[in-house]
């Protein structure tokens, strides 16, 4: 369940498996709450490697990612990014479409006959989008930056519970990312062989699959103190 280059003691293993299950029991309920949906896990790995070595990270495709990106401070220091490819997220657009729909029929410029499309057009590839497929497709931003919010929290505070490390966070940042340029800069930026935890949930709605990963990238002091929290 874990793959780790760092020579860690067997205690180290235990504890970060005991940070992946914390964090992916958290993430399920923070998820059901933030979308309204059963959901359910079928697997969660974590990997310690150099964002550039990683094998998880080389699944996520060379298409269009979506991205949270947040900021840590306190006794840990780092950013942490959440990654979505664009099959996952318009997945949850579709999965999504009934509660957005409730949500554009409080708005009194709301086209009625577009909401019972079986899919929007912001789905469907090389359709130019109408104004109401862009209302949607900012509605689901708006719920990747929530989702980001609530899951980067769920994650810091199992690192507080693992490592007993109080860490602040700055507020999440959604984006598109066509041309994987934030991945690009994150993965081959220096020093590139900074050691990184890489998680990798698939999570299935409907017994549909998608998944989210979550690359926690602290600086080489962080995580020596990670490391030296769980030596002993």
């Amino acid at each position: 369940m874990i793959n780790q280059e760092q020579g860690l003691t067997e205690r180290q293993i235990n504890t970060f498996i005991s940070f992946l299950l914390d964090g992916t029991d958290k993430a399920i309920v923070a998820l059901e709450n933030v979308f309204g949906l059963d959901i359910e896990s079928s697997d969660s790995d974590i990997e310690i490697a150099p964002a550039a070595g990683s094998q998880f990270l080389q699944r996520l495709g060379a298409k269009k990612l979506y991205a949270v990106t947040s900021n840590m401070t306190g006794d840990f220091e780092g950013s942490i990014t959440l990654l979505m490819r664009s099959s996952d997220f318009d997945y949850l657009g579709t999965a999504m479409k009934p509660i957005l729909n409730l949500l554009f029929l409080s708005d009194p410029d709301s086209d009625l006959a577009s909401l019972e499309l079986e899919k929007p057009d912001w789905l469907q590839p090389d359709v130019n989008p109408t104004p109401q497929d862009e209302k949607y497709h900012s509605q689901m931003m708006d719920l990747l930056a929530e989702m980001g919010n609530v899951l980067i929290g769920m994650y810091i505070k199992a690192i507080y519970q693992i490592f007993h490390l109080t860490i602040d966070h700055t507020i999440p940042q959604a984006k598109e990312d066509p041309e994987q340029k934030l991945f690009s800069d994150i993965r081959f930026s220096p020093p590139t062989d900074a050691p990184n935890l890489v998680i990798e949930n698939e999570f299935f709605i409907n017994e549909n699959p998608f998944k989210i990963w979550c690359l926690i990238s602290p600086n080489h002091q962080s995580f020596q103190q990670l490391l030296n929290v769980t030596r002993h």
